[in-house]
């Protein structure tokens, strides 16, 4: 009798440790899962509050609508893009200080009967304007790269880059 207790509670202890290491698996995995989660949710290393779209004015008095997504890209589209014959702009953001962000735009430009003549980019540094990240303030750089030269080495641009100021406000749902 004692032998069959004790193979009992023998195999009750085995499965217990059993369900224990289960579950430490599981935690283990969740918890990596969670830590995923939590990288992914702080955009563009912390930038989460500027994640959103937001309607920009720039001092040459051009409108202009740009998305921050969550993991560092952009996007825009500009009042004068159809006057001016260039192409919706993509690029990517960061922080790059406390309550500063840098962008970096790149697009396309064409001639009169359509054929790309260069590629023009966009060099932005942001700043918040109010502590929600609802307004945003900053500068912009913008340079074209002619055929040869390399829009991701601004080095090579032998042009006189254009300079103007922008504010945005992000678009909400009242």
């Amino acid at each position: 009798m004692r032998s069959l207790i004790s193979n009992v509670r023998t195999k009750q202890v085995i499965r217990v440790r059993w369900c224990l290491c289960i579950a430490g698996v599981l935690f283990l995995v969740i918890g990596l899962g969670m830590n995923e989660v939590r990288a992914n949710s702080q955009g563009a290393r912390g930038g989460n509050c500027y994640a959103g779209t937001y309607l920009f004015k720039s001092a040459s008095n051009s409108l202009s609508m740009w998305t921050f997504t969550k993991d560092g890209n952009v996007l825009a589209t500009s009042s004068v893009q159809k006057t001016l014959n260039f192409s919706d702009m993509q690029g990517v953001w960061k922080v790059t200080g406390p309550g500063e962000i840098s962008a970096l735009l790149l697009d396309f430009s064409f001639n009169d009967a359509g054929e790309p003549i260069n590629v023009a980019r966009l060099d932005v540094v942001l700043r918040r304007a109010s502590r929600m990240c609802t307004k945003l303030e900053g500068e912009l750089t913008l340079h074209f790269f002619e055929d040869g030269e390399d829009p991701l080495d601004p080095s090579t641009d032998t042009g006189e880059p254009l300079r103007d100021t922008l504010e945005g406000r992000r678009l909400t749902i009242q």
